[in-house]
């Protein structure tokens, strides 16, 4: 099971839970048990709200900007602590506040989740209290029970805060090893390209003025050798020649020839465990070091962001070439995507780095976050 799908079956719990224990009390009190102090069409009214905005708050909540959910989240709370005032017989509601604890570590941050814990507790006390004005014997296990429910609510946010670190660390460790690949990359291109500038610098400088002087030598030598002799030194010029003219050929091959971009992404991708990328690569060598290193960089800089912020599942890229001399980069995700949207300053950068080559950056949601970048060749 995916480690995504994992997440979305952890955030059912709390739901699934809260309906049950709601269900039981609400079993009971049909039953005839008087375990409220409201009636039981009301109380179950407020429970129904409950679920539905912890449900809001934690299967949904990737659908709802950052005051929305705190906004739902309050709702949740306060009727959380509602239900447990006006329950006060049915001491498992108690659990409750355990979700909305868990929750307030997500969205919240460390003070004010010690705050919910605080006021949680104090609704837990207030229904202790009216607990044992009623059956006054049950006093102490009230209070040992509201002790435990106190130390459930900081183990789990705690829980939380070590569960985000792990992923903070995780992101931070993947962002670096992408980085460094794709600078392992970049920086092996151009050790190659030297290495073939010096060969062909080389083979131009010396082996080539060598080939011109001795076809030269040769050609006076024609001029001035008798007529059987010079039959051989025509035909030794002519290879002479020939030589010279291979030489020149592999000087500009060796020039203009380009480093393909694929073995690179491939080794920024392939490293990726989440999201899932469908990389297609379909781009000819390209010639120019910037516009190749804007191409890496640019990949780069798209899978950190599908990583580090849009929280996406799966992420395509694609790579080609248009019309002969335009680089295409065109990458989507199914993640997270706010409109308007705000690009960091890695994006920024991206963009900047294309448009100073003759290029342009577009930035579009869609289903999740787009970008369509274009650079010519």
């Amino acid at each position: 099971m995916g480690g995504r799908r994992v997440e979305r079956l952890v955030d059912v719990i709390p739901v699934v839970l809260s309906v049950a224990v709601g269900a039981l009390t609400v079993g009971r009190g049909l039953s005839g048990q008087q375990l409220t102090i409201v009636p039981l069409g009301a109380w179950v009214g407020l429970l129904a709200f409950f679920v539905v905005s912890l449900a809001l708050v934690t299967i949904w909540v990737e659908h709802l900007d950052e005051r929305a959910a705190h906004g739902v989240f309050v709702g949740s709370w306060l009727s959380g602590m509602a239900l447990v005032l006006t329950a006060p017989s049915a001491g498992w509601m108690a659990t409750i506040v355990i979700y909305t604890a868990l929750v307030s570590g997500y969205l919240l941050s460390t003070g004010w989740s010690i705050a919910v814990i605080a006021l949680n507790t104090a609704a837990i006390a207030g229904g202790v209290a009216l607990n044992a004005a009623t059956f006054p014997r049950d006093l102490w296990i009230s209070v040992v029970s509201a002790s435990i429910y106190v130390l459930l609510q900081v183990s789990a946010v705690m829980f939380v805060w070590l569960y985000q670190r792990q992923i903070e660390l995780r992101t931070s460790l993947e962002v670096a090893n992408i980085s460094l690949h794709a600078t392992r990359e970049l920086l092996a291109a151009s050790t190659r390209s030297g290495e073939r500038t010096r060969i062909a610098r080389d083979l131009h400088d010396v082996l080539g003025h060598q080939l011109t002087a001795l076809a030269l030598e040769l050609e006076v030598a024609a001029h001035t050798a008798d007529p059987g002799t010079a039959q051989h030194i025509k035909r030794a010029l002519r290879t002479a020649k020939s030589m010279l003219t291979e030489v020149r050929a592999t000087v500009g091959a060796l020039r203009d020839r380009g480093e393909s971009v694929q073995e690179a992404l491939l080794c920024i991708t392939n490293g990726v465990t989440a999201p899932q990328i469908d990389l297609t690569v379909d781009a000819s060598s390209i010639r120019s070091p910037e516009v190749r290193t804007a191409v890496v960089l640019g990949v780069q800089e798209i899978v950190t962001n599908a990583i580090r912020h849009a929280q996406a599942r799966t992420l395509r890229v694609d790579v080609r070439t248009e019309s002969g001399s335009m680089i295409v980069i065109d990458a989507s995700d199914d993640g997270i995507a706010r409109d308007p949207i705000l690009a960091g300053n890695g994006l920024t950068g991206m963009r900047e780095r294309f448009e100073s080559l003759g290029g342009s950056v577009h930035f579009s949601v869609a289903g999740g976050f787009r970008i369509t970048a274009m650079v010519p060749a």
